[in-house]
């Protein structure tokens, strides 16, 4: 008896391989399709894809998301706080550097 469970569990395995019994050929996955098959296996990968995806998009949308230029000087405001901190601007989010220039644009 448990060697009939072992074959039914082989079965069940290796059913999805198996072609279907149709009359048609069952065509073979194009590379990107295996490709993406292999890569999403492993976790630290698809994690390091999602960051390098975010990344480029925040540069993409970086005029968007930050109204000031990376290196426009705001003379007045050096050194500001960020935001939430005592004297910090929502201006200026994540507050300004030692000559004035917007951290978040920066950032970005």
């Amino acid at each position: 008896m448990p060697e009939t469970n072992s074959m039914e569990a082989i079965h069940e395995t290796h059913a999805e391989v198996l072609p279907p019994k149709s009359g048609e050929p069952e065509v073979p996955p194009g590379p990107l399709v295996e490709f993406w098959r292999s890569f999403s296996e492993n976790k630290g990968a698809v994690l390091g894809l999602g960051v390098i995806v975010f990344m480029a998009l925040v540069a993409l949308t970086a005029p968007v998301l930050a109204p000031h230029a990376p290196n426009e000087q705001y003379r007045d405001f050096l050194l500001l706080p960020p935001a939430w901190s005592d004297g910090g601007s929502w201006r200026f989010f994540l507050g300004t550097d030692a000559v004035g220039r917007v951290i978040l644009a920066r950032l970005m």
